[in-house]
């Protein structure tokens, strides 16, 4: 299993959200780390080989926050309130089954959510 972590960079936040105000806007939030495992697996048959593929990926994701309300209009702070995942698994089948005939395929199922802390 490989891991790779420590991707490290600053998010600069918003100027403003919509008509509302960011109260710490132009200023550089904490630094991020994220975190990626990637797993897999090679079959070789001869003339005919596969391979199966997996990886998770995990880091911090910059959202808005309500702070408060100052005289009517919302004020939001930005930061790092969420976490965004990814998640792929990916299937190869390669090789010359028979003489002068190529086999090259994939298939990937790709899935990218978010969650709010």
């Amino acid at each position: 299993m490989l891991t790779i972590s420590k991707h490290c960079r600053p998010v600069k936040s918003p100027a403003g959200y919509n008509t509302s105000t960011v109260i710490n806007s132009g200023q550089v939030t904490s630094i991020e780390t994220s975190k990626q495992n990637e797993m897999g697996v090679k079959a070789d048959y001869g003339r005919v080989a596969g391979s199966c593929w997996r990886h998770l990926k995990q880091k911090a994701g910059g959202s808005l926050s309500l702070s408060g309300i100052c005289n009517g209009d919302a004020q939001y702070e930005y930061g790092n309130y969420a976490e965004e995942h990814n998640r792929c698994i990916e299937l190869n089948l390669f090789g010359e089954p028979v003489v002068d005939v190529r086999l090259n395929g994939m298939a990937q199922h790709y899935q990218s959510f978010r969650a709010e802390w």
